[in-house]
């Protein structure tokens, strides 16, 4: 991805990830060297990582690497587990003559899976936790720039990203950075249900979801369930199935479809179980909202736009 960033001439790049592979760091150093406006920063959160980088940058003969020490929680995804763990980590990379450590980065959205009390209590105990972090390495003298960077914030709690980084920073400078990807289409189901817009916010406006897919009947072999001709290959289903919306018969009425969902989807296919007297019939439309963006776009190269029922325009996807 980020190749596609520096092709469309992105200037700043935030790799939110370990790059530890030679071939990677030495595009890094000669994207560098052919702009010097080009800022680029990935993740560290190992000793061993920081020791990794280090022989790959030494290998290529790269110049150093700006990193941000990232912090992780038990049986969540990458970081290191504690604050012991990432100080050492922050110690190794500010030790290293080709790691350059200008802040701490974090995601806060794979460590809890609903938006109860609990979940927010957890979340805002790992922000907190980052914040400590980035005080305690700023007094200890480890950060190697004036600026320093701090960085979290999915879709899902980046109103608590924005309370917790955004409080005084007594004789620090910190810039934060929300990674959150749902401002470009929001979604119909997880996000929605997730967003601070669906927690009591909802007075301050709302996201919409702008990802829509029209499926045809093709076949109702049975009562009670129609197969859409929308698969695996065409809509997002890991996170939550598509939700059946509206259906537009064979006359080109539109209408809601309520009492119904999609239970299953192949490769081709999807299941759609039907409520007496639904009154959909083979051949006529139906209009699904998705969930998760992210696996709706890496599957289509060339979604349509459409203003009311007309297609305007269309965006080229790089996934």
């Amino acid at each position: 991805m980020k190749w596609v960033y520096r092709a469309f001439g992105v200037s700043r790049v935030i790799f939110a990830n370990e790059l530890v592979d030679p071939a990677g760091l030495r595009w890094v150093d000669e994207e560098r060297s052919a702009d010097p406006g080009f800022e680029f920063v990935c993740f560290v959160d190992s000793v061993e990582v920081v020791a990794q980088m280090e022989a790959s940058l030494r290998q290529v003969g790269a110049a150093p690497v700006d990193v941000l020490v990232e912090v992780g929680r038990t049986a969540g995804r990458a970081g290191a587990r504690s604050v012991a763990e990432a100080t050492a980590v922050a110690r190794a990379a500010a030790a290293s003559p080709l790691l350059r450590l200008v802040g701490v980065g974090g995601y806060e959205g794979v460590l809890v899976n609903d938006p109860s009390p609990h979940s927010i209590s957890v979340v805002n105990e790992f922000l907190h936790r980052m914040r400590e972090l980035t005080i305690a390495l700023h007094r200890e003298g480890l950060f190697e720039t004036d600026e320093i960077l701090l960085t979290a914030g999915g879709s899902c709690f980046f109103d608590q990203v924005a309370e917790v980084f955004g409080g005084p920073w007594p004789g620090m400078s910190v810039t934060t950075v929300l990674r959150s990807g749902c401002y470009v289409t929001h979604d119909d189901g997880f996000y929605r249900w997730m967003s601070p817009f669906s927690r009591g916010e909802a007075a301050n406006g709302s996201l919409r979801p702008a990802l829509k897919l029209w499926a045809r009947v093709t076949s109702m072999p049975e009562p009670g369930l129609a197969l859409l001709t929308a698969g695996k290959r065409d809509l997002s289903f890991d996170a939550w199935p598509p939700e059946p919306q509206l259906v537009r018969g064979v006359d080109g009425e539109i209408r809601e479809l309520t009492d119904c969902a999609i239970r299953a989807v192949n490769d081709q296919h999807a299941f759609l179980t039907l409520p007496a007297g639904h009154g959909l019939a083979v051949g006529d439309w139906v209009m699904l909202g998705l969930s998760y963006p992210c696996t709706a776009f890496d599957k289509w190269q060339l979604i349509p736009v459409v203003r009311g029922e007309t297609v305007v325009d269309f965006v080229r996807t790089y996934f």
